[in-house]
This record gives C-alpha cells, sequence and structure tokens, in this order.
C-alpha cells in the first residue's frame, strides 16, 4: 500500500519492478477497474489464497477489495454517522469504521486494527462479510480537559472492559491469539507502547513493552520500544516489529523474549549485515515462505529484504561481539542464522509499469 500516493502497488523482488494494480491518485471512494478506481492513504493490504487483496483504506474509513481482475469494491459503510459514540457492527453494508490502520487473514476472517475507534475488529471473509469486535472500545472517564470520556487507553483485563490508543498492526498466531502493536496517539496522557495480546478466551494483556519507552531486548514487559509501527508472523508463530523510532527490527518468541534483529538504535541508510545496517522510520513489514523479511524504510522510501543465508552456523562464544555484526540469532531450536541485506531502491528500478 503506497499511502502517500493513495495507490496500491505490486513489487516483484526478483525482477525489481513494481506495478501499479489499483488507484491513481487520491480521490472521493470510487469503485472501478485498477486505476480507474480511488484510495485515500491506504495503509495496509492483505492477500488470500485466492488472489483476493483486502485493503485498509484509512482515510476513506472502509475496507476495500480487489479481485484477482483487479475490479475494486467497497466494504463497509461510506457515509456513516460520525456521531455514534460507538461504531455498528454487522454486514458490511451497514458496518463502520474510522480510521482502519492494519489487516490480517486468518480461518476465514480479516482481522482489523480499527485504530480511530480504539478497537479490534474481525470481518467474516463471504457471504454478507459480517463485521464483529472483538475487544476495545469501552468508554472512561478522561482526564484532558477538553474531554469528558475517551475510549483511548492502555487497559489490560477483560474484551468487553480493554482499551488500546493507537492500533497500527495486527496479527494472529496459529492458537488464535491476536497480538496488536498499540503506541502512543495524539493528545492522549497513556504514553505506553508495545504489543497487546488477546487471548481465544477474550482476554487482553500486555505481552511485550510497558509504561516506559526506550531501546531495549528481553523478557515481555521488561523489553523497551519507540513507537513501534506493523507486524507479521512466521510459521513457527515468532513475531517481526518495525519499531520505527529506535530505526530497528524486533523479533518476538512465542514465550515473549523480545531480540533486535536488525538496526543498531541509530537511523541511517546503511546496508551489510543487519547490526551494521541502518533504517530510518521503518514502517510496513512482510515475510515471505521462504523466511525472507521485506520492510518499507519509510524516510529512505525504500524496500528493504533481510535474506537468511542457507545454512546455519553457530557464533564462537570467544568472539561473539565481534560475531553479532554477522549472525541473526533466533532461538535455540531455529539455531544462528548468517543474514545479508539487500536493497530494492525505488529510483533504480528498471521498469514502472500501470494496470488499468
Amino acid at each position: 500500500a503506497d499511502s502517500e500516493n493513495s495507490t496500491i502497488k505490486r513489487v516483484l523482488p526478483e525482477e525489481k519492478t513494481v506495478k501499479i494494480i489499483a488507484g491513481l491518485k487520491l480521490g472521493k471512494t470510487r469503485d472501478g477497474i485498477g486505476t480507474v478506481a480511488r484510495f485515500f492513504m491506504p495503509m495496509d493490504v492483505h492477500v488470500t489464497e485466492t488472489g483476493d487483496i483486502y485493503v485498509a483504506d484509512t482515510n476513506h474509513d472502509v475496507i476495500r477489495r480487489i479481485t484477482p481482475n483487479y475490479e475494486v469494491s467497497t466494504l463497509g459503510n461510506v457515509k456513516p454517522n460520525l456521531f455514534l459514540d460507538q461504531p455498528l457492527d454487522g454486514p458490511a453494508s451497514i458496518a463502520t469504521f474510522q480510521k482502519p490502520w492494519s489487516l490480517h487473514g486468518r480461518d476465514g476472517y480479516l482481522y482489523i486494527a480499527d485504530m480511530g475507534n480504539c478497537q479490534i475488529r474481525k470481518m467474516r471473509i463471504g457471504g454478507d462479510f459480517e463485521v464483529i469486535t472483538i475487544a476495545g472500545g469501552k468508554y472512561y472517564p478522561s482526564s484532558e480537559l477538553h474531554e469528558e470520556k475517551t475510549k483511548a487507553g492502555w487497559r489490560d483485563g477483560h474484551s468487553s472492559a480493554a482499551n488500546f490508543n493507537m492500533a497500527t498492526g495486527i496479527v494472529v498466531d496459529s492458537k488464535g491469539n491476536v497480538f496488536v502493536v498499540d503506541q502512543p496517539g495524539g493528545h492522549y496522557p497513556d504514553r505506553r507502547c508495545g504489543i497487546r495480546k488477546i487471548t481465544p478466551e477474550g482476554n487482553v494483556l500486555t505481552f511485550a513493552g510497558d509504561t516506559i519507552r526506550g531501546f531495549r531486548d528481553g523478557y515481555g514487559t521488561s523489553s523497551r520500544f519507540e513507537y513501534p509501527h506493523s507486524i507479521t508472523i512466521d510459521n513457527r508463530d515468532n513475531l517481526y516489529v518495525t519499531d520505527t523510532l529506535n530505526h530497528a527490527i524486533r523479533m518476538i518468541t512465542p514465550q515473549g523474549l523480545v531480540t533486535t534483529i536488525a538496526g543498531n538504535g541509530t537511523c541511517g541508510d546503511t546496508e551489510g549485515s543487519p547490526i551494521r545496517a541502518n533504517f530510518n522510520e521503518p514502517y510496513g513489514i512482510a515475510l515471505d515462505n521462504k523466511g525472507v523479511i521485506y520492510v518499507s524504510d519509510g524516510i529512505n522510501t525504500k524496500i528493504k529484504r533481510i535474506t537468511p543465508y542457507p545454512k546455519a552456523r553457530e557464533p564462537d562464544p570467544e568472539h561473539l561481539l565481534e560475531e553479532m555484526d554477522d549472525v541473526f540469532s533466533l532461538t535455540e531450536d531455529l539455531t544462528a542464522k548468517y543474514l545479508q541485506m539487500n536493497l530494492l531502491e525505488r529510483d533504480s528500478l528498471p521498469s514502472t509499469e500501470d494496470y488499468g
């Protein structure tokens, strides 16, 4: 999702090509084929096994669907009642969203971080695309002088009583746990940021990060983040997070161990080994079925690729500090993997094509 250009693009890494498949310029909600359609700052996409693409059309407050033939349709009420205390659930034709930010599909549902409503929602893929709220959105008295009540905050507990500040990333693991990237937003007094977890039983808890922002690896709430943004997951339920203002990529195991796997806390645009490489406010992240990680490096306006070497090697304990420049240490069952960083630079791509 190329949010600044309000387009949806397909990147083919091996061919080093970028193709516009939908949208062309900013405009009011318009369905149609390919570049006839219009988006307004789409922030995330999810691609299904059938080739359908679902788009969080953030500033239009709706979810869009793109078929393999590039036909764009709208899921969600395009004229919501902004004076409602709570968004509407139900069939997509009446359901309302406010700044849907991130998407993840699993087991026939599309999970949605509905950032503007401070809620986590899910939409059934197919039929009438029914929308259900699964956590967040309860109003509490506000400490802000200009607000009597707010549904934004960082409150753990049962899903009906929990709060989220600014949910910008979402994934679901193989056990049905939902993980949400939550960060401070706007004028809200709670400045915490990290990863929240919603269990299948409907309990919300803080999984990683907590009250103090910073840059520290460790278990669970002993770790620190600085405005994390996006999240993805591998087939072992390891999470990968763009820690935007730490200019780093973090990995979280199912047990809650947070490890920095690329970036060193300083902004820049250097490629090479993971610890020496630099990012400048990384935002989006994706993982393919070969374990290759793709990162949208925001200020550098590049897509960067982290590729695992084919053979695993253990670092020499006596030269650990030297080896850390070349080793991506995962977990004991995955062993250590050497990585190389490759760049797909926007300005050096050999061709750009439009579908329309």
